[in-house]
């Protein structure tokens, strides 16, 4: 296959209903200079099927036989792909048609960049847009969010140089949820990274089933770990024998962990509560309102949950 102008990378394990809504939107992109890979990660749901009946030259579909992870199926589709830049897109959201030309022009303009998110709609089940979602658009702002320990791109945005994967290297595998901001922490530390102002490129969806959610806990170990080993760096020192640890610990506290309902419920009850908060900051009180709905209607009699939330409100 001769070389395209990027590469579009998908892991997907169990993607139905969404999964070909979001491919269709990366085939409908106006710029037709790509390749779009897709890793099956073993699916069971009849995902397999729906990729197979997709007949697009610009399509390299994989199937695993053998379900590892997200993290490293990400990593083999990043280590088929052909491409001077390499784009990412989840299973269960959707790309605008000018997305991936608006970030390769970006890119382009800006040789400094490593890598280019953008901003998004919010959207439910059916489609229906519900907020927009703005990030940092400047390295500056985007280092000064980190610096809180909040991670500012939506992973499936995101658009990054050839060049990462030989200075930085790929996802590190300990990482199962939280893949994502250890990455672009690792990234930031060797270029510039920002966001694209609205309009939204991309719309992320909420939905009961995504991964966020069923695996909250150990995403929220993840990060912690994340967090820690940036701090090694910072200090100039090496961070590979901590990361196996952690990694490690990782692996041992949630070998067995379920999650109960009420985890559950909690989980999605602070993601609903964290974009609340956000459009909070912004002003925009309608989508606020909306989400903190959702978040007290999975969460209604947590005291502390919701002492929280007021303490993020002025006034109250």
């Amino acid at each position: 296959m001769p070389k395209v102008q990027v590469s579009v990378i998908m892991a997907v394990f169990n993607g139905l209903p969404f999964v070909t809504q979001s491919i269709d939107s990366i085939l409908a992109q106006t710029m037709p200079d790509f390749e779009f890979i897709i890793v099956n990660d073993a699916s069971s749901d009849g995902t397999r099927a729906a990729l197979d009946a997709y007949d697009d030259p610009r399509l390299r579909i994989v199937h695993l036989e053998k379900n590892g992870g997200q993290t490293a199926a990400l990593n083999h589709g990043l280590k088929l792909a052909t491409s001077p830049l390499l784009a990412r897109q989840d299973a269960d959201d959707i790309s605008r048609p000018e997305r991936l030309a608006t970030q390769i022009q970006f890119l382009d303009e800006h040789t400094d960049h490593l890598m280019v998110g953008t901003a998004a709609d919010l959207i439910d089940d059916s489609g229906k847009v519900t907020g927009l979602s703005e990030h940092p658009t400047s390295d500056k702002e985007v280092r000064a969010m980190f610096a809180t320990g909040n991670n500012c791109f939506y992973h499936g945005s995101v658009m990054f140089r050839r060049q990462v994967l030989d200075e930085v290297g790929m996802y590190r595998e300990g990482f199962r949820n939280s893949q994502d901001y250890d990455y672009w922490l690792r990234i930031a530390e060797a270029g510039k990274v920002t966001n694209l102002p609205a309009p939204p490129l991309y719309q992320y969806r909420l939905h009961a089933g995504q991964m966020t959610f069923t695996s909250y806990y150990r995403m929220k170990a993840e990060w912690k770990l994340a967090e820690k080993l940036a701090a090694i760096r910072a200090n100039g020192e090496g961070d590979s024998e901590a990361y196996a640890a952690g990694a490690a610990e990782l692996a041992e506290t949630f070998a067995d962990f379920t999650p109960t309902r009420a985890e559950r419920r909690r989980a999605l009850a602070e993601l609903w509560r964290g974009k609340g908060v956000a459009y909070m900051n912004d002003g925009r009180r309608l989508p606020m309102m909306y989400c903190l709905l959702r978040a007290f209607l999975h969460e209604p009699d947590n005291p502390d949950f919701w002492r929280g939330v007021r303490n993020h409100i002025p006034g109250l």
